[in-house]
C-alpha cells in the first residue's frame, strides 16, 4: 500500500560497509611509519579485512529539529584485547533554519576540512579518504558546533563555521592540552549550473607551549554526468613542533579522475597525490637514531590508485584497484633501520 508523506516514520536505521580483500605485492619496512594505509603490512602478506562498517540512526524530532546518531567500525577499531570494535562517529541535534538559510549542528559532528564538499565530489571514500585525512592532518568527526549558510535560495554557494575540542572521536583531555580548541571556516560555490566547484578551508587549532596549528586548503573540480576531475591544495604550519623550536610545514596536492564506461554498471576512477611532510626540512632535522613515531616526517611520498567500480546492483560495488604509495628520503644521512 502506498503511503503519504504523513505517515513516514519519523526514524530511519541505514548502514553500510567496506570489506577487503588485498595483496602487499612490494614494499620495504624501513619507512612502516608512514600515515598511509598499508604502510605496517609486511610484504607478499594477502588477506581479508573490515575498512569500513557504519551504522546510523536518524530521527526528525519536528519540521526543525532533528537528531542523528552514528557508529563506525573497522579493522582500525579495535578493544584492549585486539577485537574488533565501533566508535561514535556522530550524535548530535540539527536546528533548521535557526536564521534564514542556515542551520546549526550541536553534538559529535563532521568536520568542515573535507567532509560537506571534496570528499562528496571524490566520491570514493571507500577505496582511500582525501589527503587531509588519508595524511592525518585533520581528523572526519569532532565534537563541538557548527552552523552552514547558504549565500542564495538555491544555495550554489554557502559558508560553514565550525568550533570544535580538536580531539576527533576521541574525548576531550583533561589536561592543559584540552584548554586548546579548533576554529575552522569554510566557503564554496557551485557555478556553471553545478558543473564547477570551487571550495576555501581553513583551520586554527591552539595548542599548549604555543604549538598552534594553522591549515589553508584550497579546492576545485569540474563534474558531469560522465566524468569528474578535481584537485586539491593544502598546506598546514605546525608551530614549534620540532626540538630546536622551529616549525614544521607540511604540503599536499592530489589530482582525481573518475568516469562512466557503462552507466550505472561500469565507472572508473584515477587519483595522484604528492605530499611533503615538511617544506621547511632542514639537513639538522635528520634522524640521528631510529624513531618509529617520527619516520614520517623524513619522507617525501607520493600516492597513486587507479581502478574499476562495477555494480552489479545499485547497493553492491565490487572494486578492483591498484594502491601504491612510494618514499624518498628528505635526507642523505637519515637513519634508516629495517624492522
Amino acid at each position: 500500500m502506498a503511503q503519504s508523506a504523513k505517515d513516514e516514520p519519523p526514524g530511519k536505521v541505514w548502514g553500510y560497509g567496506f570489506t577487503d580483500f588485498y595483496v602487499k605485492a612490494g614494499g620495504d619496512t624501513a619507512t612502516w611509519a608512514s600515515r598511509a594505509e598499508y604502510s605496517g603490512v609486511p610484504k607478499d602478506v594477502y588477506a581479508f579485512a573490515i575498512r569500513r562498517m557504519y551504522l546510523g540512526y536518524d530521527y526528525k524530532i519536528s519540521s526543525r529539529f532533528s537528531t542523528a546518531a552514528l557508529l563506525e567500525g573497522g579493522d582500525g577499531f579495535l578493544t584492549a584485547r585486539g577485537d574488533r570494535t565501533v566508535t561514535i562517529k556522530a550524535l548530535n541535534l540539527k536546528w533548521k533554519g535557526i536564521y534564514k538559510g542556515a542551520n546549526l549542528l550541536i553534538g559529535q559532528i563532521p568536520t568542515l576540512a573535507f567532509s560537506y564538499v571534496a570528499e562528496k565530489v571524490w566520491n570514493y571514500r571507500s577505496i582511500e579518504k582525501t589527503i587531509l585525512d588519508q595524511r592525518g592532518l585533520r581528523s572526519s568527526s569532532d565534537l563541538g558546533v557548527s552552523l552552514h549558510g547558504t549565500f542564495d535560495s538555491l544555495g550554489s554557494y554557502g559558508y560553514n563555521l565550525m568550533i570544535g575540542n580538536g580531539s576527533g572521536t576521541r574525548p576531550e583531555e583533561l589536561t592543559e592540552s584540552g584548554k586548546h580548541k579548533i576554529y575552522s571556516a569554510d566557503v564554496y560555490g557551485y557555478l556553471l549550473d553545478s558543473t564547477l566547484v570551487l571550495d576555501l578551508y581553513g583551520d586554527y587549532q591552539t595548542g599548549i607551549d604555543d604549538r598552534n596549528v594553522m591549515t589553508v586548503k584550497a579546492f576545485a573540480a569540474y563534474q558531469s554526468d560522465v566524468f569528474t576531475i578535481g584537485a586539491e591544495v593544502l598546506t598546514q604550519v605546525q608551530n614549534n613542533v620540532k626540538s630546536d623550536g622551529t616549525n614544521a610545514t607540511p604540503f599536499g596536492v592530489s589530482l582525481f579522475a573518475r568516469g562512466r564506461i557503462i552507466k550505472d554498471k561500469l565507472h572508473a576512477y584515477a587519483r595522484y597525490d604528492s605530499f611533503n611532510p615538511d617544506s621547511d626540512y632542514r639537513e639538522e632535522d635528520a634522524l640521528t637514531s631510529f624513531n618509529p613515531t617520527a619516520m614520517f616526517r623524513h619522507y617525501d611520498e607520493q600516492f597513486f590508485v587507479a581502478g574499476l567500480d562495477f555494480t552489479p546492483h545499485k547497493n553492491v560495488h565490487v572494486m578492483p584497484n591498484i594502491w601504491v604509495n612510494s618514499y624518498s628520503p628528505k635526507a642523505e644521512n637519515d637513519v634508516l633501520v629495517e624492522g
